[in-house]
Parts: C-alpha cells; sequence; structure tokens
C-alpha cells in the first residue's frame, strides 16, 4: 500500500528524531566527544574527527520577485542589532592568575576583583602540577610538544622551561594532565587574548583569594618633574643633588598592635596640596622640633625670604615643590602653618608658579618618554648610517680613481724621464761627435793652404762630415729640449695627482671615520632603544629569606640584586605575592593587592586549618606561616636599593617575599623570579 504525502512526512520525521536522540545518548556517554575538537595530552589518545554538520539547501531568492521595505536604520545608516558586532571588554590591566589544584579551576584577577573563571585539569598522580609562583614566559598560538612526540598544543603559555604550560585540552573534572594546566577550548582562546608575557601565575593547592592591601613599607614609585624627565638619566643625579639639599624624612616601621596588625598597615589620608615657602622646605630640623611656627617667626622667616635675591628665591622655590612632590608622605607630614605665615608664603617666595605644584611623571610615562626618544634618535641614527655610507662609498670610489690617476701619473713621469734621459745622452753623444769632427775638419783645412788637391778633397770631406755632426746635434738638443718639456709636464701632473690623491683620501679617511663613529651612536641608539623598552615592563622582585638577598628583574632579565636583612631568621616569613595593580587616586601612588600561599605541615602557626593536596597528599595549611604585614616589617631593604627599584616602579610590578630560595626555573635570561612550594 502506498503511503500518501503526509504520512511518508511524519514517518520521516519519526525516523530523524530517534537518529537524534542515539546521537545525543551517544554523546552523553562520550563527554570528550562533545567537546568537538582533536584531544590530546600526555596520554596516548585515538584521534576523534568531530561530527560535520549537514549543509541545508536554500533556494537562492531571484532578484525582483519582492521588493524588501526599506527600514530605519538603512535610511539613517545604522547598523541593525542583528549584524552589530560585539566590542571586546577593555581590559584593566595588569591581570595574575590564581590556579587552584583542590578545585580544579583558575581565576583571572585584576585590581577590581574577579574577571573570569574557568574549570582546568592539571597534573595527575605521578606527574603533578609544581605549585608556587610563576610567570608567563613564552606564548604560541599552536606548540607542539618537545616532551610527547610533538603533540599539538593550541594556545599554548609556558610558565616553566622544563614543559610545564597552560593550554587547550581534554578537561574531564579531574586531575589528568602530565603536569600542564589544560583548560578548555573556548576558554583556552579567550585566555590567549586576554594574557601578556610577564603576567604573574600561581598555583596553589587550594583556592587562595587576593585582597586588597596597604603598607607603608611597600615601594613606592619616584615620580619626576618634566624638566627632570627630559633630562633623561641624568635626573637620577639631580634628585640625588636635591635630596641633599632637602633631604626626606625615613620611613618609620609601625608598631605591632595587640593581634599582630600593624598601626602602619592602614592607609593614610592624603594631605592637601599646598604653595610651600621654600624657607620651611630648607630647614627640616626646625620644622620636626616645632610643628606650628610662631607668628613672630613666621615673620622674620618672611622677612628673611623677601630679603634674599630673586635667582635664590626661585631656586629654593622650585627645590622646595620638587622635594614635596616627589615624597607624599613628606607633603601628608609638612605641618599647616597658622593664617599669618599662610598668607606670607605666596609673598615669600619669588613667582607664584615656581611655588605651584608641577606636574609629576610617573616611571612608566617616564619609559615611554625614554622609549620615544630612543626610538627618535635610533631612527636618527640608521638614517645618518645610510646617508654616510652612500657618502664612505662615493669618497672611497673618488679616492681609488684619484689613486689610479696618480699610478698613471707616475708611470708617465717615469716614461718622460726615461725619455729624456736617453735624448740627454743622444745629445751628449751628438755633441761629442761634432767636437771631434769640428778638430778633424779644422786640421784638414789648414793642411789644404798649401795648394794640395788631396788634402783639400780631404778637407772638404770633414767639413761636410762636421756639418751633419752639427746638424745631428741640433736634432739630437730638439729631441733632448722636448724630452725635458714632457719630463717637467709630467712632473707636474704627477705632483697634482699626488695632491688629489692625497686629498681624496683625507676625504675618505674622514668620511669612514664619521661613519665609524655614527655606526657606534646607532649601536648605542638600538642599546638604548632596547633598554627603554625593557624599561617600560613590569619590575620584578623577590625577597629570600633563605639567601637573605633581594632579585630584581625587568622584562625577564637581570636588573641587580642585593643583600637585605631579615629580623626573625628562625621564624618562617611564608610566601606572599605582592602586585601593584592599579595606580593610585592622587596618581603618585599605587594600589596593591597581595596573595598569601599556604605553608607546609610544620611551618604554620598553633590553630591553622589543615587540607590535603589532591595529588600528592602533602598537608597544606589555609593561611601563611606571617601574614604579609607581618613579613613586611621584618624585612629592611636599604635606602639605595629602594631608589634603584623607585626610578622604575609601577603598575603591574610584583613583589614576592618568602623563605623559598629562587627556584631553579629562573635561568639567566627569558625566565622570571619564581618560587616552588614542595
Amino acid at each position: 500500500m502506498r503511503l500518501t504525502t503526509r504520512s511518508r512526512a511524519r514517518l520521516f520525521s519519526t525516523v530523524a528524531l530517534a537518529a537524534g536522540a542515539v546521537a545525543t545518548l551517544g554523546c552523553w556517554r562520550t563527554p570528550a566527544m562533545a567537546q568537538g575538537f582533536f584531544f590530546w595530552g600526555g596520554e596516548s589518545q585515538r584521534r576523534v574527527e568531530p561530527a560535520r554538520e549537514r549543509s541545508r539547501f536554500v533556494r537562492p531568492r531571484h532578484a525582483g520577485t519582492r521588493k524588501t521595505p526599506t527600514t530605519a536604520a538603512e535610511k539613517t545608516g545604522a547598523t541593525p542589532g542583528r549584524e552589530a558586532k560585539a566590542e571586546a571588554p577593555q581590559l584593566e590591566r595588569p591581570l595574575f592568575l590564581i590556579a587552584s589544584i583542590a578545585d580544579q579551576h583558575v581565576s583571572i584577577y585584576n585590581h577590581r576583583g574577579l574577571v573570569v573563571r574557568s574549570a582546568i585539569s592539571t597534573g595527575m598522580a605521578g606527574h603533578p602540577t609544581p605549585k608556587g609562583i610563576f610567570s608567563i614566559i613564552g606564548r604560541e598560538r599552536f606548540h607542539r610538544s618537545n616532551i610527547y612526540s610533538g603533540a599539538p598544543m593550541p594556545f599554548m603559555q609556558r610558565i616553566t622551561w622544563s614543559g610545564i604550560a597552560m593550554h587547550l585540552g581534554v578537561v574531564p573534572g579531574h586531575p589528568a594532565s602530565h603536569g600542564c594546566v589544560r583548560l578548555p577550548a573556548a576558554f583556552a582562546a579567550k585566555l590567549w587574548g586576554m594574557t601578556r608575557i610577564g603576567e604573574r601565575v600561581v598555583i596553589s593547592p587550594h583556592e587562595v583569594t587576593p585582597v586588597e592591601f596597604d603598607n607603608a613599607l611597600l615601594p613606592q614609585p619616584r615620580l619626576r618633574t618634566a624638566a627632570e624627565a627630559e633630562q633623561g638619566d641624568s635626573a637620577t643625579q639631580v634628585a640625588a643633588d636635591r635630596a641633599s639639599v632637602a633631604p626626606q624624612p625615613q620611613t618609620e616601621k609601625p608598631e605591632l598592635k595587640t593581634g599582630g596588625e600593624a598601626s602602619g598597615s592602614a592607609k593614610a589620608e592624603p594631605a592637601a596640596e599646598q604653595p610651600t615657602s621654600p624657607v620651611v622646605a630648607e630647614a627640616p630640623a626646625a620644622k620636626t622640633a616645632q610643628p606650628k611656627q610662631p607668628k613672630a617667626e613666621a615673620a622674620e622667616l618672611a622677612a628673611a625670604a623677601k630679603a634674599a635675591p630673586a635667582a635664590d628665591q626661585q631656586q629654593a622655590a622650585s627645590v622646595a615643590a620638587d622635594a614635596l612632590s616627589a615624597n607624599p608622605q613628606r607633603q601628608a607630614e609638612q605641618p599647616k602653618t597658622e593664617a599669618g605665615a599662610d598668607k606670607a608664603a605666596p609673598s615669600a617666595s619669588a613667582p607664584a608658579s615656581a611655588v605651584a605644584e608641577r606636574p609629576m611623571v610617573n616611571p612608566q610615562q617616564y619609559a615611554q618618554q625614554l622609549k620615544a626618544k630612543a626610538v627618535a634618535e635610533a631612527a636618527a641614527a640608521s638614517k645618518a648610517v645610510k646617508a654616510l655610507t652612500i657618502e664612505a662609498e662615493t669618497k672611497q670610489k673618488e679616492a681609488a680613481r684619484a689613486a689610479a690617476e696618480l699610478s698613471a701619473a707616475e708611470a708617465s713621469q717615469m716614461w718622460a724621464r726615461t725619455k729624456a734621459e736617453a735624448a740627454a745622452a743622444s745629445y751628449d753623444a751628438a755633441t761629442a761627435s761634432a767636437a771631434s769632427q769640428q778638430e778633424a775638419a779644422a786640421t784638414a783645412e789648414r793642411s789644404a793652404a798649401a795648394g794640395d788637391a788631396p788634402a783639400k778633397a780631404n778637407a772638404d770631406r770633414l767639413t761636410r762630415a762636421y756639418g751633419k755632426a752639427l746638424l745631428i746635434q741640433d736634432a739630437a738638443l730638439l729631441t733632448k729640449t722636448n724630452a725635458d718639456a714632457v719630463l717637467t709636464d709630467a712632473m707636474a701632473r704627477l705632483e697634482q695627482a699626488k695632491t688629489a690623491s692625497a686629498a681624496k683620501d683625507s676625504e675618505f679617511a674622514d668620511a669612514d671615520r664619521r661613519l665609524d663613529a655614527v655606526r657606534t651612536a646607532a649601536a648605542a641608539a638600538v642599546v638604548a632603544q632596547r633598554e627603554a623598552e625593557r624599561r617600560a615592563a613590569p619590575i620584578s622582585m623577590l625577597i629570600s629569606k633563605k639567601e637573605r638577598r633581594i632579585y630584581v628583574r625587568q622584562a625577564l632579565a637581570p636588573l641587580f640584586d642585593a643583600p637585605i636583612d631579615i629580623r626573625d631568621q628562625n621564624t618562617p616569613l611564608g610566601s606572599h605575592l605582592y602586585v601593584a595593580t592599579a595606580a593610585g587616586d592622587d596618581g603618585k601612588s599605587l594600589k596593591w593587592h597581595v596573595v598569601s600561599m599556604p605553608a607546609r605541615s610544620g611551618d604554620e602557626p598553633t590553630g591553622s586549618r589543615k587540607t590535603a593536596s589532591a595529588d600528592t597528599g602533602m598537608s597544606w595549611t589555609v593561611r601563611s606561616a606571617a601574614s604579609p604585614t607581618e613579613a613586611l616589617e621584618r624585612v629592611d631593604i636599604p635606602k639605595d636599593v629602594r631608589d634603584r627599584i623607585a626610578e622604575r616602579l609601577w603598575t603591574g610590578a610584583s613583589l614576592i617575599i618568602s623563605d623559598q630560595p629562587v627556584s631553579s626555573e629562573t635561568g639567566a635570561v627569558g625566565t622570571d623570579l619564581t618560587i616552588k612550594l614542595r
């Protein structure tokens, strides 16, 4: 019996629904296939092709069959909502990542808090993922493993050179990798677009949360005035000279309250920025001894300021303004003068612009200025090298041409000299022959005077021979004269060729010398450009209690290291990561967040809660051995080290304080300061 068209459609629909249900059950039973990509990892797995979706044939609409009405959006030129592309959110950097092995997820934070979170898969038993504080040190969009037979690892972000990275892979909901951090497909691509080289990665046994942290003992950036920024690196010496004129008070360490919290950990309120008298800035001792000056003393100081020369007043005002603006803490400590002194302060200074606060440049802006200047200088040096290279090549060709002309002139002079010497010899021989012929002819003439016919014939013969000798002598003289003239001309041309060749050689030597100087300047400009680019990168610091040193790096390369003092060596510090996440509201300070790593069993203080690691079973405490404030208070960083750090410190900077030494993963170049928690 033949089915009707409607019955056949229902039958085909039922079969299609059944096939879809079977496919859905199959995907549910194999969750790895549901992700729709190739799988890889440390283990050997069967390659699965993603299911191909059936393409649906759509019959094209013929033009002119139906007129589509013009919408209001098309009239106004607006983009329809369906076709509008969603703009990627502007991320506020820096970012830092925290991966929790116990929870099998990774969290990305910035100064506002949690940005995004995703499931991950870390190392299984026998191949644990190392715990500690790392950084992203390498990125490849499509990487093949150097360890596991070239296994593909898309969106690879390396955190160690020993083979640990974050990359796209199978995420089954439990540890399953050979040590790497596997990421789901969509999140791996998203994370690739979010992160940058040098951003911190924390791998913790369990979830740790960053908290906003403020403490006066944290490193502070050094801000420059516009004039100092224009002077470049010489501004450091200027700042040192100004510091000797107007010394800045050292930061006192806050006293501990009951309960272990420091009184200095609270955020200090910024003081109102007011024009400051230069006399007050030059007399810090009197200011410290007496916070508020009497009216009489303020009047005397104002009168003394008025009596001072205008140049001294302007210089003092500049020193005072720079000293206060470069150190916000000192500005907060500046005592407020009474009403009379406040009125006298503007009159005591020279111009009002010298007393007003100058615009400050933070280290990142200063680095960008140095970079722009270095790029311009490198471009100018490269252009000068090209121009001088062409000039030197031209001068070299001219010198070679002059040398060839000199060689030709020398050869011509030698030929002319040879000809002249031969002509002189011929003339001398002709002269001697003519002289001998003259004597013989004269003797024959005297003998022929007696009338002897043979004698007369002999005399005539000798006379004719003498005449021929004279003709030969005259010809030899003419040849000698011409040869001498040619020699004189050749010698003149030789002197000109020597002079021209010497001049061309000198010009070529000068061009070559200038080319070497420009090449040296170009090489220095390239080095300065690299240093400026490196200076623009965030600074990284690590304080190791075990090594009692501070290490400072920038752009994955060592900057310097120095010894430090740490009090209570027998008490653990723990491991803390301080990250400068944003600029302060005043534009001169930094906002910090801190992440405290859990301590191993035996290092924790009394009463700490313990947990076990998912891959090793080692016991870890929930809180660190010491609080972040306590760790900072026990570390004494020398002032010169703080000053060197302040020159380059801005957002993105990180400070690690740890009992652990620098990890073996930290190499000479191309790695960051890292620690491992075993």
